[in-house]
């Protein structure tokens, strides 16, 4: 196996995350059949990526629940779910990661740093898809939380990170949303989005208009994005 690095980690993330072409894939799949320490770090990315899909599936927020049912004294049932299957979960990364510390260049030693606990008035909400009416559903829980968290008097930061398909929720030529997001984010400043650079950066590979609604940032990449802020404490839920 040679000492260079054929695919970068950014690449096989992608792979992983099944957002490269076809000849991209190709290439990839071809290299992690002669590379060792590629195939294992393609084996450890999944079952990372199958763990957060398979932790938080269950707590994702449902498309027919019912709009603006949120009382300023409670949380929706949803995500006080998904925010205790977080904390068993992010347990799990750590002790798989720390018991894997031989591997420096594997994924899990990304993990490994990170605090299995959360502050749920700090929370990342990851959107990987462009499915409209669920991605609808969850503003309606976003403004519920915030409102929520205003009569209690209590500060919260939320923030919607989108990768994969789920940035064409937030690129100007693409979204039904941007009014929406607007009026959210001017009512509620302590509401961020930001977009998957990683991502963005292929589009645009595609030929694509990559331009993004006012009020996104962007991010180097959505695992990075993820990674910092559950190391700053904050917690963490696929929608």
């Amino acid at each position: 196996m040679s000492e260079e690095r054929s695919i970068s980690f950014e690449e096989l993330n992608a792979f992983i995350d099944g957002e490269l072409d076809a000849g991209a894939a190709a290439r990839v799949l071809a290299a992690i059949d002669v590379d060792d320490r590629l195939k294992r770090e393609a084996c450890e990315l999944r079952a990372l990526r199958d763990q957060v899909r398979n932790s938080y599936e269950p707590a994702r927020l449902g498309v027919g629940q019912r709009r603006g049912s949120f009382s300023a004294g409670r949380w929706p049932m949803a995500l006080a779910a998904g925010l205790l299957l977080m904390v068993g979960a992010l347990a799990g990364w750590q002790g798989h990661a720390l018991q894997r510390q031989g591997n420096a260049d594997g994924v899990w030693q990304r993990i490994a740093q990170v605090q299995p606990q959360g502050d749920a008035r700090r929370l990342v909400l990851h959107v990987g898809d462009p499915d409209r009416a669920r991605f609808e559903n969850t503003l309606d829980e976003v403004r519920g939380m915030l409102r929520a968290a205003h009569g209690r008097g209590q500060a919260m930061e939320l923030e919607i990170l989108a990768n994969g398909t789920g940035l064409n929720l937030l690129r100007a030529q693409t979204t039904p949303f941007a009014e929406r997001l607007a009026q959210l984010q001017a009512e509620f400043p302590e509401l961020s989005l930001v977009a998957c650079g990683q991502g963005l950066n292929r589009l645009q590979g595609q030929g694509n208009d990559i331009r993004l609604i006012p009020g996104v940032v962007t991010a180097d990449s959505a695992l990075d994005e993820i990674v910092r802020r559950m190391n700053q404490g904050w917690a963490y839920l696929r929608v």
